[in-house]
């Protein structure tokens, strides 16, 4: 905050300056709050629908945060089980994209496989006809 580009554009008074960017991170907080409070309307939970209210009690200094109680225990657990969820659904990701690869590189080489079955044409009519009628005569003997 200190820096001469910063003293030079805006302001001298270091305090003014925080102060702005804590109003500007404030503002940021309560359209956050409202956008949460919105969705959590059409939630069922009792607390997301009154989420509101207890924001406003919480800015307004009427709640206490210090002598809530959250369950830190579990939380963890929870850490590492998300943490294992975000693991193995990347290497899901991985495996589908390489099996997308290989399944391109298996159509491509089929389509080739197709076309030069079409130039040899007649040619694998015929020795088809010729194996299936030595199979006929090999299965009546």
């Amino acid at each position: 905050m200190r820096s001469k580009g910063v003293i030079y554009l805006n302001s001298k008074d270091e305090g003014f300056l925080l102060n702005l960017a804590c109003s500007e991170r404030l503002k940021d907080l309560n359209q956050a709050a409202i956008t949460v409070s919105r969705l959590g309307q059409k939630c069922s939970d009792f607390g997301l629908n009154r989420f509101d209210i207890i924001y406003n009690d919480l800015k307004h200094g009427i709640i206490d945060l210090g002598k809530l109680k959250f369950g830190t225990k579990n939380v963890h657990k929870i850490i590492e089980r998300m943490e294992k969820s975000i693991y193995s659904t990347a290497n899901l990701h991985a495996a589908l994209e390489n099996l997308a690869f290989e399944r391109e590189n298996f159509s491509c080489r089929l389509s080739h496989h197709r076309r030069s079955r079409k130039r040899m044409g007649y040619l694998s009519l015929r020795r088809r006809f010729d194996f299936d009628r030595e199979a006929l005569l090999r299965s009546e003997q």
